[in-house]
């Protein structure tokens, strides 16, 4: 089953990649970690940013000012609109390395304390006889048919054997658990460490629910994939929490992000909402305080409204095509991020991201790490943490950079390099056209040369924005840059650049 997990992950990878430029120089500027870090230990530049328009008797403008500009690729077809703001944090800037965390039964407690506050939870279903029996008749069912719903693409005669016999031991699970099921929940859960997690079939998963289902409490620890004759270890331990009595009523119980309210203190019209941007957060923050969730602060604050589904058919969504005075219901999301001697990680993207280090190895699959909190009318109704890092140690504690002025000369000429082709393939697009509206200075995660296990975080300039496509057709489409499906607020940047060296940084690839 993990097989198929990691196909669907390699999946939406393709699926991104589609499109993707071939470009005829070298994107990624050669990455040295060695001279990297000597750069950084270098006696910093003191510099002064010329902000485009000024003249020549006017001052130089420092840091944290605003770039207005624009320019094409080689194509007119091909636009960059900047006129975005300069952020960059007060204080040095460190390297740091990190390693990956791992949440289990025993390091999970106060967090299901908190968020379950007392109400009963029980092993999800797995106490009912009339439940398991339904189980075991499916998965009997599908194996004496030959696993006819299985994917076997690509899977070699001994892999397809090793699945039916992962099925038989899964169906000797349930027959053990059923012998001493119940034929109501069961014994509600109150230490996460007395639950035999190993006894607990992968069909079941690690789900705590409370009996009416409604809410629930799930945690993964890090797993390992295989493909081919490789093993490799898939680093996105996790932890969620879903209350739907505390959500608004909706038929899809999912959300879109529909603008950023960071800081807002006054309740936004027509939302229905009874707290502000600054109230929820306040709430949010209470928690991860009382979980006892050190050096994550809240760092953006979203609107969510609904997603509304075509005839409730997953994942078609139509919000667009709604009458005007639709009554949409909307939550706050509240996203976290590591504070790393007081600088902001920067999670650039949900996606997660692997330490591959050329295309034909084999590496770790490494999440980035993600919190967030989601609060409506009645409280905290979702909370999703990914990935915990560890520090290790400060590498470089006050990091030399390249002058910004460096930095946006490299960020002009990469952007049409890395994205410009694709108005030269076929079936893509005939104009393209990205709107940079905020340039942050902070640190990122990045895989560390030769030491899969551990990472950096480096300072990195990350440019934020939307995007413009006009496919072959003419369809206009106006998406965040990640192209999550008209969300318009996500958080991929359009580029990365490493502040020490000026490397170009794969978000995706961690690198």
């Amino acid at each position: 089953m993990k097989k198929r997990i990691f196909v669907i992950i390699i999946a939406s990878f393709l699926l991104l990649c589609a499109c993707q430029p071939t470009p005829d120089e070298e994107v990624v500027i050669q990455k040295d970690f060695e001279k990297m870090i000597e750069k950084a230990q270098a006696t910093p530049v003191e510099e002064t940013v010329t902000i485009p328009g000024t003249t020549q008797d006017e001052t130089p403008k420092p840091h944290g000012e605003h770039i207005s500009e624009s320019f094409t690729g080689r194509s007119e077809h091909f636009k960059v609109e900047i006129d975005a703001d300069v952020i960059r944090p007060d204080g040095s800037l460190p390297i740091v390395r990190v390693k990956p965390s791992e949440f289990n039964a025993d390091n999970l407690q106060p967090y299901f304390d908190t968020l379950t506050n007392g109400e009963d939870f029980y092993l999800k279903n797995v106490g009912s006889k009339e439940y398991l029996e339904k189980m075991i008749v499916e998965m009997q069912t599908e194996l004496d048919a030959g696993l006819p719903s299985m994917d076997r693409d690509g899977l070699s005669e001994q892999e397809i054997q090793n699945e039916f016999e992962v099925w038989k031991s899964e169906i000797e699970k349930l027959k053990k658990l059923w012998e001493n099921a119940s034929d109501g929940p069961g014994t509600p859960v109150k230490r996460l460490s007395d639950v035999d997690w190993e006894g607990i079939p992968y069909y079941l998963g690690w789900v705590l629910a409370t009996d009416d289902q409604q809410a629930s409490f799930s945690f993964h620890q890090n797993a390992e994939v295989r493909e081919g004759d490789h093993v490799i270890p898939y680093i996105q331990s996790s932890v969620y929490y879903e209350n739907r009595n505390r959500e608004p009523d909706t038929k899809s119980h999912d959300y879109r992000r529909f603008s950023d309210v960071t800081g807002e203190t006054s309740i936004p019209n027509g939302t229905g909402l009874k707290l502000s941007s600054a109230e929820a957060q306040a709430e949010a923050e209470r928690l991860i305080a009382e979980i006892g969730i050190k050096d994550l602060e809240a760092d953006r604050v979203y609107l969510m409204q609904e997603k509304v589904l075509n005839g409730g058919n997953e994942g078609i969504v139509i919000n667009d095509k709604l009458p005007a005075d639709y009554a949409y219901q909307y939550l706050y999301e509240i996203r976290f991020c590591r504070k790393a001697n007081g600088i902001t990680v920067v999670m650039p993207s949900s996606m997660g991201s692997s330490s591959v280090q050329s295309e034909t190895e084999y590496a770790p699959f490494w999440s980035y790490e993600e919190l967030y909190i989601r609060v409506g009318n009645e409280g905290v109704c979702a909370f999703m943490y990914q990935a915990p890092l560890e520090v290790v140690q400060t590498v470089v504690e006050d990091t030399s950079l390249m002058p910004f002025s460096d930095i946006l000369a490299i960020a002009k000429k990469m952007i049409p390099v890395i994205h410009e082709s694709k108005l030269n393939e076929p079936y893509c697009y005939r104009e393209m056209e990205f709107h940079i509206d905020r340039i942050t200075l902070s640190l990122q995660r990045i895989s560390e040369k030769d030491n899969l296990n551990y990472g950096l975080l480096v300072p990195v300039w990350c440019f934020w924005g939307t995007d413009r496509y006009v496919d072959r057709d003419g369809t206009v489409s106006m998406n965040d840059i990640a192209g999550q499906y008209g969300d318009p607020c996500d958080y991929l940047p359009l580029l990365c650049v490493n502040a020490v060296d000026g490397s170009i940084i794969d978000p995706i690839k961690g690198y």
